[in-house]
């Protein structure tokens, strides 16, 4: 069975506050250096690899399969709710491998969600894609957006995922 595997690694990124300074990472645990927790994921697909996209013997990655008796149009993701400042701007990255040189193929993305309950309960205010890449069997691509945090923001879901681009099925 074919498959395609994505592969994110958080070291040293995740959603920060832009700033002239360097900003603090909004994220708990965004290297997976302690497995996936508290990343939500909800899809056998998504589970804990490595390595990281420097190697780190001491971190590690999260990683979704997709296989070709997935639909077209199938995404899985992992995703982690974090505090906001409503009208804040805020800078997302990542890097994501994706790992893919036969069928199904996949594009990786980074999304935000923005939600004036805590815990990213109830309807988004607003939500919007990020960054996103198509690119087939490319090592650790690096996934880069920035938005601001709607009025009446306080908390907001990053999500980090793979969707499937074409039907195919063995």
């Amino acid at each position: 069975m074919n498959r395609t595997t994505l592969v994110f690694a958080l070291a040293l990124v995740g959603l920060a506050l832009a700033a002239p300074v360097p900003a603090e990472n909004l994220l708990a645990n965004p290297g997976f250096d302690t497995g996936l927790q508290p990343w939500r994921v909800d899809f056998p697909q998504v589970h804990f690899a490595g390595p990281d996209a420097g190697f780190d013997p001491d971190s590690g990655s999260m990683q979704i399969d997709l296989v070709n008796s997935d639909p077209q149009g199938a995404a899985f993701s992992g995703r982690q709710c974090v505090a906001v400042v409503g009208g804040a701007a805020y800078e997302a990255s990542a890097f994501a491998a994706l790992l893919a040189p036969d069928h199904p193929r996949a594009r990786v993305f980074l999304e935000v969600a923005w939600h004036a309950e805590p815990g990213c309960t109830g309807a988004a205010l607003a939500g919007e894609r990020l960054a996103e890449a198509e690119d087939r069997y490319q090592f650790w691509i690096w996934l880069q957006g920035q938005a601001a945090a709607p009025a009446g923001a306080i908390a907001a879901s990053l999500r980090l995922g793979l969707e499937k681009l074409e039907a195919g099925g063995d």
